[in-house]
């Protein structure tokens, strides 16, 4: 039986992830990466959700054209790569 819990947490990754992309898309970037940081949170108990997360979060500092940002968040995807 599925849990409950985790499939809203997952609905709740997906619509934040699709809210992020939207700002992104829009140029807003402040708010992309509070999207994609929420996502984060929500998508953190899944390997996939996590890395789409990071990777969306690196996706904003290249935007952002923000080197220690893009540094961090490599550095980051690369870990939860290897470690969930």
């Amino acid at each position: 039986m599925a849990d409950p819990k985790h499939n809203e947490r997952m609905r709740s990754f997906e619509a934040e992830s699709a809210q992020g992309r939207q700002s992104l898309t829009s140029g807003d970037y402040a708010t992309a990466k509070t999207h994609f940081t929420r996502a984060h949170a929500l998508g953190h108990d899944s390997k996939m959700c996590h890395l789409r997360a990071h990777y969306a979060l690196l996706r904003v500092a290249w935007r952002q054209r923000s080197p220690a940002a893009m540094a961090s968040q490599f550095g980051l995807l690369i870990l939860a790569a290897i470690f969930g």
